[in-house]
């Protein structure tokens, strides 16, 4: 009877064995979630669609900007640096321009992810060619 309540026939064993396998499953995805990240930074992998999203909207709810595009991003550590183009109106002074510039680092560097610096590119606007190339 003894044996009959310390196994309680086999369940004992089986929940050993199980819980060894979980372990295993465990680490195994521990190593890929540390390992992965690590190699895409390696690897200079940009950031997500869904990180590049969010940097646009916020760049676009900055008050002077008419339009971003020719973002780049780079991953150093656990943070990001972001590059990319803004187009301002054309007849705002330079000091104006470099105000709005301000403005979008600041709210990327508070706002976004895990940002830590952030190159503006400022270009004049044109309804003619709204977004110039790369």
């Amino acid at each position: 009877m003894a044996n009959i309540d310390t196994e309680f026939f086999g369940l004992e064993r089986s929940v050993r064995q199980n819980t060894s396998q979980i372990k295993w499953v465990t680490w195994i995805g521990l190593g890929v979630n540390i390992v992965l990240p690590a190699f895409n930074q390696l690897a200079d992998i940009g950031a997500s669609q869904k990180v590049r999203d969010l940097i646009q909207k916020i760049v676009m709810e900055t008050g002077g900007v008419k339009t971003v595009h020719a973002m780049r991003t780079r991953f150093v550590g656990a943070g990001m640096l972001v590059d990319l183009h803004i187009m301002v109106d054309p007849t705002m002074t330079v000091f104006a321009g470099h105000e709005i510039s301000e403005q979008v680092k600041d709210r990327l560097r508070s706002l976004g992810p895990d940002v830590l610096d952030v190159v503006v590119h400022l270009e004049p606007f044109s309804e003619e060619n709204p977004v110039c190339p790369p």
